[in-house]
């Protein structure tokens, strides 16, 4: 904090202004729609405090004197936010001026002005970054793809937007500049992806959506499904069981639309060996299967 601010706050708090005044909490609402909750001392509010006006703007923080004097931050109805220190109802001191846009300003002010201090432009987007850039900023490049998020030393690391010039885009978490953790993919022909990254490849627990509609939900490896999933086709059929690069490759069960339900282990998509078949009267067959064609 200031140093000025600090011996202010100092003196006041040490050296009573009313010889047989103590602080008291007082919530207060006036005619004009304005109110106050928070600490007095004699007719002036002083101590912590917050103060609502009537146009929605708001103020947590210290008070001295009935004037905004020490740390506190103001939000304005328009969505625009202020944290940092005040003197005399003035922005003073160091803080951080947030625009409703995502812009901000981190640095001095003094008497309610803009000092010296470090500009992060959002709804602007620039063309470069250099490496020392930290904050939010957005970026559009010459070849048309464009990225709205945060960054760490010039690198994507955060939460961020990235939007391709062929229209896919990608919501979600960075490190270094890879996609990595959770994540929304949606490419520009309507496909969707929902789950995790590593280093730009689904891994893990996903969704991936089809345009025609089929669904899968399970698990990713280096970008393919493999392990335990289910996939539903927009028919209504679906498989629930292993999965290898893609492929339906292990033990898992069909469901037929018409409700027949076949049991047994699959190689790169095919049945493959014995397995039963269950009908919806409940009738069981033993079935055989070779590279996908029955034997028996």
């Amino acid at each position: 904090m200031n140093k000025y601010i600090h011996f202010v706050l100092l003196a006041i708090f040490t050296v009573p202004l009313y010889a047989n005044d103590t602080i008291v909490h007082r919530t207060v609402d006036w005619p004009n729609n304005d109110a106050y909750k928070g600490d007095y001392l004699g007719k002036q509010r002083t101590g912590q405090g917050i103060y609502v006006w009537a146009n929605g703007d708001s103020y947590e923080g210290q008070f001295i004197n009935g004037a905004r004097t020490g740390y506190g931050i103001y939000v304005w109805a328009n969505g625009d936010r202020y944290e940092g220190e005040y003197l005399g109802d003035q922005r003073h001191g160091q803080g951080t001026y947030i625009w409703a846009s995502g812009d901000r300003f981190v640095g001095k002010f003094e008497q309610g002005k803009r000092g010296k201090g470090q500009l992060f432009l959002v709804s602007q987007p620039v063309k470069k970054l250099d490496s020392k850039a930290t904050g939010q900023f957005h970026v559009r490049w010459s070849n048309g793809d464009s990225y709205q998020g945060d960054y760490i030393k010039g690198r994507r690391t955060g939460k961020g937007i990235y939007v391709w010039a062929n229209g896919d885009f990608y919501e979600g978490n960075f490190i270094y500049g890879k996609r990595y953790g959770l994540g929304n993919y949606t490419w520009h022909n309507g496909d969707r992806f929902e789950g995790s990254y590593v280093e730009e490849r689904r891994y893990g627990n996903g969704v991936y959506i089809w345009n025609n509609g089929n669904i899968y939900q399970g698990a990713f490896i280096d970008g393919k499904t493999s392990g335990k999933g289910k996939l539903i086709w927009a028919d209504g059929d679906s498989y629930e069981g292993q999965f290898v690069s893609g492929k339906r490759s292990g033990k898992g069960i069909y469901t037929f639309t018409n409700g027949d339900r076949y049991e047994g282990y699959f190689i790169d998509g095919k049945r493959t060996g014995r397995g039963v078949l269950t009908t919806p009267d409940g009738k069981r067959q033993l079935q055989e299967y070779v590279n996908g064609k029955r034997v028996r």
